[in-house]
C-alpha cells in the first residue's frame, strides 16, 4: 500500500483538464488592548513596506527567497499589536495587510509541541485572516495590487522553501514503499494555510496574468518543484494542484515548468540506485496532463525524453508506486507517434526485472 493510502482521511485532488496612495496611519492595539490611532510617526510597518519595495525595484533579477530580509529581522512585528481588518477602515487595509505579511515571516518551532505555542496560534489566526479578507468585495480595490502580490510571494517563499531534514537519512536501497510510513509535516497547520494563500493569488481575477507571471520567477518554480520530494502526501497534493493551475493559466511559463519537471525526472533516472524521490506519482500525473496536449508530429526533444527518461523510469525500484501515472504518459506518447513502439519494447526488454517477479507482472 502506498503512502497516500496510509494517511487517514486523505483523498488526493483530481486534476482538471487544461485547457492608491499609502495611508498615513494605521490603527493598532496598545499595550492595554485599547485601540489607538497612531499617526505618521508609527513607521514600523511603513518602513518595512517602503524599504523592501525599494530594494525589489533596484534589482529584480537577483531576487532571492530568503526567510527574511535584514530589515525584517531588526523590526519584530507583534501579532497582538496588529488590529483586525474588521476594525479598520478599508482605506487602510493595504498597509495593514503588508504588516501582517511581515509578521508571518516568523517561523514557529513545531518539533516540540510545547515550544512557541502562542506564536503558533497567533500566526495561524493571522494567516486565516489574510486569506479570508481577500474574499471581501473591498479587497479588490484596497489589497489585491501588484505591491501586495510581490510581498505575498516573498512571504510564501520564506515559509515554504526548505530542506527536508529526514531526506539524508534514507537511501534508495533501504526504502520500502509498502512498509515505510510517510513522515507528516509537523508544521502542516501553517503550511496548509500558506498554500491556500498562494492558490488565492494564483487564481485571482483582479490582477492581469502578465502581472502575476512577473512574480513567478524561474527560481520560484525550481524551488517549488523541489518541494515535491516531501514525504507528506497532503503537501504533495497541494503542490500538484497549484502547479497544474499555474501551468493551465499562464502560458508564458509553460515551457519552463515542462522543462523543469523533465529535469527532475531525468535526475531520478540517473540517481535511482542512490536515492529515492517521493513525488514521482504527482509529477507524472501533471506530465500526463501536459503530454496529452502535445502537437503532432512530436518534436525531437519529446521523442528523446521518451527514450531517455520515461522508458528508463521502469527500472526504478519504486515503480509500483507510480506505474499507473507512468503508463498514462507512455500511452499519450504512443498515440502521438507510431515510431516510439519499437524503442519502448526494446527498452522494456533491456530493463526486464528478471530477479523481481512483482515487477515482471507490471512489465507484462
Amino acid at each position: 500500500m502506498s503512502s497516500q493510502q496510509k494517511t487517514p482521511g486523505y483523498q488526493p485532488k483530481k486534476l482538471l483538464k487544461l485547457p492608491k496612495e499609502m495611508p498615513s496611519n494605521i490603527i493598532i492595539k496598545s499595550e492595554n488592548s485599547e485601540p489607538v490611532n497612531v499617526p505618521y510617526q508609527m513607521n514600523q510597518t511603513e518602513q518595512i513596506a517602503v524599504a523592501s519595495t525599494a530594494v525589489q525595484h533596484q534589482d529584480r533579477s537577483k531576487k532571492a527567497f530568503a526567510p527574511a530580509s535584514e530589515l525584517v529581522n531588526r523590526i519584530n512585528i507583534d501579532f497582538k499589536k496588529l488590529q483586525s481588518f474588521k476594525d479598520v477602515d478599508c482605506s487602510k487595509w493595504q498597509i495593514l495587510y503588508l504588516a501582517k505579511l511581515k509578521a508571518c515571516y516568523r517561523i514557529a518551532d513545531f518539533s516540540d509541541s510545547k515550544k512557541d505555542q502562542e506564536l503558533k496560534e497567533q500566526k495561524k489566526e493571522c494567516l486565516i485572516e489574510i486569506i479570508d479578507v481577500l474574499d471581501e468585495q473591498e479587497a479588490a480595490d484596497h489589497i489585491i495590487k501588484e505591491r501586495v502580490l510581490e510581498a505575498t510571494m516573498q512571504m510564501i517563499s520564506a515559509n515554504l522553501f526548505r530542506t527536508f531534514s529526514n531526506k539524508n537519512n534514507k537511501k534508495a536501497s533501504s526504502v520500502d514503499p509498502d512498509e515505510d510510513e510517510p513522515h507528516l509535516e509537523e508544521a502542516w497547520p501553517h503550511l496548509q494555510l500558506i498554500y491556500e494563500l498562494l492558490l488565492k493569488f494564483i487564481l485571482t481575477t483582479h490582477l492581469r496574468n502578465d502581472v502575476i507571471v512577473k512574480h513567478i520567477s524561474n527560481n520560484f518554480i525550481n524551488s517549488f518543484l523541489e518541494l515535491f520530494d516531501s514525504e507528506d502526501p497532503r503537501e504533495r497534493d497541494y503542490l500538484k494542484t497549484i502547479l497544474h493551475r499555474i501551468y493551465g493559466k499562464f502560458m508564458a511559463i509553460r515551457p519552463t515548468i515542462k522543462h523543469q519537471i523533465m529535469n527532475v525526472l531525468l535526475k531520478v533516472v540517473y540517481t535511482y540506485n542512490i536515492e529515492t524521490h517521493n513525488g514521482l506519482t504527482e509529477l507524472l500525473e501533471i506530465l500526463s496532463s501536459i503530454t496529452s496536449g502535445l502537437t503532432t508530429p512530436l518534436k525531437q526533444e519529446h521523442q528523446t525524453f521518451f527514450k531517455k527518461v520515461l522508458i528508463p523510469l521502469h527500472k526504478v525500484k519504486t515503480l509500483a508506486t507510480y506505474n499507473t501515472q507512468l503508463q498514462l504518459c507512455v500511452k499519450n506518447y504512443l498515440e502521438k507517434s507510431n515510431q516510439l513502439h519499437v524503442p519502448l519494447i526494446c527498452g522494456l526488454l533491456k530493463f526486464w526485472p528478471i530477479t523481481c517477479p512483482s515487477k515482471e507482472v507490471i512489465f507484462i
